[in-house]
């Protein structure tokens, strides 16, 4: 057990920590987000290379099956975002601490809380699959493809949130560049994959998932071993044995925010899909083609967003609070900078990146019809997401969870409430109305905890005069 504790408690060497500490704040955020925004795009190809490769080589009813099954994904990936964040931030502000046992013990931990309660979620919902599927909008003639592609995913589920977790920790440590190269392999593999399984063995959706599988399977023993080295570190039962209340309570509360908004937007897709499927299949399978464009789209934010969290975490455990609010200022305008294009490229809607999915002139035009509307706020997303990050980051849970869940919930409710007098058109203009809603109310909210920051600097400065 000695020898345990003097592992853990071993100093990392500066240049692990040099990124995190420098004070030239745009190169820090460009430095550390770029690779994160890499990584988000290549995260993001998994589902849509699946969904390129299904809807070319399978057909239309298959798309639509992905679509569905896109809400019991989002919500595998909503807890893998609750540990994977919880973490995230007890590391970044541990490591500012210097306190180094907690950090191991913190991994460790949320590596064992992952794994077990995914485990249990997916055997679950394998339990009662056909039902869950129906209930998320699955007709008869998708179903069959719906059950395929839902199997493979479920059975290992654990994969994600364990993966998330790995990475998180190396994400706390400034090894961005580490995540964004195993994330490209993961993405090159599961583009060959697809292509063998489903194009040479003819496994259709089954094909797109074990793709998907094995892809991250490879992926977990290179992060298996790149924490590690990083941490210096066993995974030991000595670390389960000190896991404490208090350390799972922390790990929840600061990741619960990050768990409901992305499980509303699960409960917002099987809304739509519900909607959309009296429209027909063409219509469910419209909409995961424009959603798999704007996960697309969602990643270099949400992956830069990731990458500055370790470094507000950081330095908000160093008690470096003026540094910490230009950081968030600085972010939150890179962010809107980022979501301009993608908004340009949704209204435009260039028909070729539809027929890169199917050549059905029905999804074509629905897809078209969507994005254009999406596309017209899409922008103001960056503020909400830096800004819930911020507050995770720094800590505040109450705050991040309130704004985490604002905008999914009032997407739930335009849902079930546009469509009855606009129709289909209803859910798209769902998207526009949550969005300006959501960002008026976290510009009010962000914008008094950047003024707590300067307080508590002055008060900082006023004790140490003393």
């Amino acid at each position: 057990m000695s020898e345990v504790k003097e592992q853990t408690t071993s100093t990392p060497t500066p240049s692990h920590n040099a990124l995190l500490d420098s004070e030239n704040i745009p190169q820090s955020i460009l430095a550390i987000s770029f690779p994160m925004m890499i990584t988000g795009l290549s995260d993001a190809l998994y589902n849509m290379i699946d969904s390129i490769f299904v809807g070319r080589f399978v057909g239309e009813k298959a798309l639509a099956a992905l679509a569905i099954n896109n809400t019991i994904q989002i919500t595998i990936i909503a807890v893998a975002s609750l540990y994977a964040v919880g973490i995230t931030s007890i590391i970044s502000r541990a490591l500012g601490a210097k306190n180094y046992d907690k950090v191991n013990e913190t991994i460790v931990n949320g590596l064992f809380l992952a794994f077990i309660s995914t485990a249990l979620l997916s055997f679950t919902m394998l339990l009662n699959l056909d039902a869950i599927l129906v209930f998320m909008g699955s007709s008869e003639d998708v179903l069959h493809f719906s059950r395929e592609y839902g199997q493979v995913i479920l059975w290992f589920g654990f994969l994600i949130p364990v993966n998330n977790v790995l990475g998180s920790a190396l994400r706390a440590k400034g090894e961005v560049k580490t995540i964004m190269y195993l994330s490209l392999l993961g993405a090159s593999l599961n583009i060959s994959l697809d292509a063998l399984f489903i194009i040479v063995f003819g496994w259709q959706v089954a094909g797109a998932a074990w793709a998907t599988i094995l892809s991250q399977t490879i992926v977990l023993f290179f992060l298996l071993r790149k924490v590690s080295e990083t941490y210096h570190l066993h995974f030991r039962l000595y670390y389960l044995k000190k896991m404490s209340k208090a350390m799972v309570f922390e790990i929840y509360s600061i990741g619960i925010s990050n768990f409901l908004r992305l499980f509303t937007f699960a409960i917002m897709g099987m809304s739509a899909n519900k909607v959309l499927a009296g429209y027909g299949a063409a219509a469910v399978a419209s909409f995961g083609i424009v959603n798999r464009i704007l996960h697309l789209a969602y990643q270099p934010i949400f992956g830069s967003n990731l990458g500055t969290q370790s470094l507000i975490g950081y330095n908000y455990g160093a008690n470096k609070f003026i540094k910490v609010k230009e950081i968030i200022v600085v972010s939150i305008t890179l962010a809107t900078i980022m979501g301009i294009i993608p908004s340009i490229l949704l209204v435009w809607a260039p028909e070729k990146l539809f027929l890169l999915f199917t050549n059905s002139a029905e999804i074509v035009a629905f897809a078209r019809e969507a994005s254009q509307t999406i596309g017209k706020t899409f922008f103001l997303y960056g503020i909400q997401i830096f800004s819930v990050g911020a507050l995770l980051a720094m800590g505040h849970p109450k705050e991040a969870l309130f704004l985490s869940i604002v905008r999914p919930v009032l997407m739930v409710c335009f849902m079930n409430t546009l469509p009855r007098f606009l129709g289909v058109q209803g859910v798209w203009y769902t998207f526009l109305v949550t969005d300006i809603t959501s960002t008026i109310i976290t510009v009010i909210i962000i914008s008094k905890e950047l003024m707590m920051l300067k307080k508590r600097e002055e008060n900082l400065k006023n004790l140490t005069n003393l």
